[in-house]
């Protein structure tokens, strides 16, 4: 068994002795995060992605093609998303991107689908913690 599975098993056995222990609880909750990333197989080019995704646009909404019309006159975005996605850099490549790490904690970022407009699904990248 692997350090990291040997940890959440003990987090388990922690919080499931004492299910008032809020920090054991926090720490499980952090620990299933990780694995949940780990197993969609998240990259330090995601994080860098999403990092660069807020600080071009904060919490706003935004769409794939929104991001890659900013791309074209941010190199850094544009980098971050061929880093991240890969070429060619089309909306629907970039929203089926996105909705694979829908909901994900990516490195302290989450990204949420907020709808529908006239250019597809809509985007926002948040901080999962302040």
């Amino acid at each position: 068994m692997s350090t990291a599975a040997a940890g959440l098993r003990d987090l388990i056995a922690q919080v499931r002795a004492n299910p008032a222990d809020q920090t054991a609880t926090l720490l499980l909750a952090d620990a299933m995060d990780w694995a949940l990333a780990e197993l969609a197989g998240v990259t330090s080019a995601d994080v860098d992605l999403l990092a660069e995704l807020y600080t071009v646009r904060g919490v706003r909404h935004f769409s794939a093609a929104w991001v890659l019309q900013r791309a074209r006159g941010l190199t850094r975005l544009r980098e971050a998303l061929i880093d991240a996605v890969g070429e060619p850099l089309i909306p629907r490549r970039v929203g089926k991107y996105l909705a694979s790490l829908q909901g994900l904690d990516v490195g302290g970022w989450i990204v949420r689908n907020d709808g529908r407009d006239k250019e597809g699904a809509i985007w926002t990248v948040k901080k999962t913690c302040i």
